[in-house]
């Protein structure tokens, strides 16, 4: 069922009063608007937590109190949990959201220690079971204590790194499949280090089995969703050499104007592109979607077929030099690319 449809359902569950004095043992009406409040900003951007430093102080423990049981219980349990304590007459569904979004930054700690790679996970539990972990000076003995980058998570002497988001880009080799897995092919995920197997990456969108260059991979949905998206108009450069008379100022116009691909029985109106012409059979194509085979099919729509092609930049994000070696993007790179795609910092 709907998730308002559940909160439809238990519309006679406790009251804000009630859920302050678990969490809080206070009912103080002025910190249920705050949070509410405070609930409604989280929808603006809802794939961002607020950042600690601007969470009032009385507000804070109680999210965080919130996010570290449901991480503990382990995502799936979040909603069921939330509604068994949490009822507003208004906004009862921003609330719950905005809830939820605070706390799909938190992960379970013997999780997030053998995503660090200090162990597997039954070994990982051992050292916290022995009282060797330590998360922001207080020691954890419990494997399910819900803990965010933001955390200061220490075992022994060793600060565990910590990440919930990773941005890496890769130049991908000819003949490796844009996939995480295949059974007879060489795919993208055998380029993935062993320490970051566990990290989710998974690549945006897809080069062809023959295309080569820029390629990148995240566990970032938001991200790949509108790195991939039309909408945000995000530029792909590549390099085309091809067979066939060379193309000439006519075709860049053509191009610029935006072309109709209709090789298929589905006429295909693209939008406009930037041709750039190089010496002899080769060309820079610079395009703002991605149809199936798109840039070989605009190449062919003239009588030219593409030889070599090579993906150069997305963005303001370029190929890297090492083929075959995955590079974390530059805080540059990333403030940049967020920028192109209207994500807040």
């Amino acid at each position: 069922a709907d998730v308002a449809d559940v909160i439809i359902f238990l519309a006679d569950t406790e009251g804000i009063d009630e859920v302050l004095k678990k969490l809080t043992g206070s009912s103080d009406e002025r910190l249920a608007f705050k949070i509410l409040a405070l609930a409604r900003g989280f929808t603006d951007d809802h794939q961002r937590r607020l950042p600690a430093s601007t969470v009032d102080n009385d507000i804070g423990p109680v999210l965080t109190k919130i996010a570290r049981l449901t991480a503990s219980a382990g995502s799936l349990e979040l909603f069921p949990f939330l509604i068994k304590v949490i009822h507003i007459k208004t906004h009862p569904l921003m609330f719950l959201y905005s809830l939820s979004y605070a706390t799909i930054f938190y992960m379970r700690l013997d999780k997030m220690l053998a995503n660090s790679g200090y162990g597997t996970r039954s070994e990982v539990r051992k050292l916290i079971s022995r009282g060797l972990v330590r998360v922001n000076d207080t020691v954890i003995k419990d494997i399910g204590y819900g803990v965010s980058e933001d955390d200061d998570v220490t075992i022994g002497d060793n600060k565990i790194e910590s990440k919930t988001f990773l941005y890496f880009k890769i130049d991908k080799p000819d003949c490796v499949l844009t996939a995480m897995e295949d059974k007879r092919l060489k795919t993208v995920a055998d380029l993935i280090p062993d320490n970051l197997k566990t990290k989710r990456l998974s690549p945006v969108g897809r080069l062809d089995y023959h295309t080569t260059g820029l390629l990148i991979l995240t566990n970032d949905g938001e991200m790949s969703h509108r790195l991939t998206s039309p909408k945000y108009n995000i530029e792909k450069t590549y390099l085309v050499t091809y067979e066939g008379e060379p193309l000439t100022e006519e075709h860049v116009q053509l191009f610029k104007e935006g072309l109709t691909l209709d090789d298929t029985d589905e006429r295909i109106e693209l939008k406009p592109a930037q041709l750039k012409l190089l010496d002899g059979n080769r060309c820079m194509l610079t395009i703002t979607e991605g149809k199936t085979h798109q840039v070989r099919r605009m190449i062919s729509k003239f009588g030219r077929s593409v030889l070599e092609l090579r993906r150069l930049q997305i963005g303001n994000i370029t190929v890297p030099e090492a083929e075959g070696v995955l590079e974390e993007l530059t805080e540059d790179e990333l403030q940049g690319i967020r920028k192109l795609l209207s994500i807040s910092m």
